[in-house]
């Protein structure tokens, strides 16, 4: 029985890219480099913030180079965290309704901890999330699956017991790495080729679908 559905964010609960390429880009140009076109995000993005600027900068990018951009991105994105991001359609809804049926919610993403809870607190209020685990010093990025076993701990519930919902190779192999069912969104930003070579156990066209996978799994 699924008691738990844990979340990716960028793409899956969200669309941030709009403001990912706004902070990208303005710590680009801050720092003399050119800016980048915004299709070219969906191929950045996933890995956590280091590796994203890595692969924004011309290349090949050094650690050094990525550190130097941190700063002014970090900057840009607290103070615009949330100028062009929105929910995906009928997110909130099925949200709502997986909480009436008593399901636990949780976020596992490779975004930093404040700035996971800054957009999830804006877009979804401050309580809709059961936890919120994050990239951080002692959280590996995903695919790892540290802060998904942190989250199902948290959660008091077993990897059979919990759906991963996200749009990525990184989503489905860190629901692989952890043990739980891996569900890849095709409303994200990659396609959905790349979530059924990466493992996911199903696909899913809207957030509604969600119910209908609990639905099923009672009847069958």
């Amino acid at each position: 029985m699924i008691r738990a559905i844990l979340f990716d964010l960028d793409g899956t609960l969200a669309d941030t890219l709009g403001d990912l390429v706004a902070a990208v880009n303005s710590a680009l140009a801050a720092q003399g480099y050119p800016i980048r076109p915004a299709a070219a995000f969906p191929r950045y993005i996933g890995n956590g913030t280091d590796k994203m600027l890595e692969r924004a900068l011309p290349q090949p990018a050094t650690a050094e180079q990525v550190a130097a951009l941190r700063a002014p991105y970090l900057a840009y994105y607290s103070a615009h965290p949330v100028d062009h991001t929105t929910v995906f359609d009928g997110m909130p809804e099925t949200l709502a309704a997986l909480r009436a049926r008593g399901v636990a919610l949780g976020v596992v993403t490779n975004k930093a901890e404040q700035m996971a809870k800054t957009v999830l607190d804006r877009l979804y209020g401050e309580n809709c999330f059961d936890v919120i685990c994050a990239q951080g010093a002692d959280h590996p990025a995903k695919p790892d699956p540290t802060t998904a076993r942190l989250a199902l701990a948290d959660l008091g519930v077993s990897p059979e017991e919990c759906l991963f919902v996200g749009d990525s190779d990184v989503d489905m192999q860190t629901a692989r790495n952890s043990g739980t069912t891996a569900v890849g969104v095709t409303w994200g930003y990659r396609p959905a080729d790349e979530l059924r070579s990466a493992g996911a156990a199903v696909l899913i066209d809207r957030p509604q679908e969600l119910l209908s996978l609990l639905d099923a799994q009672k009847d069958s």
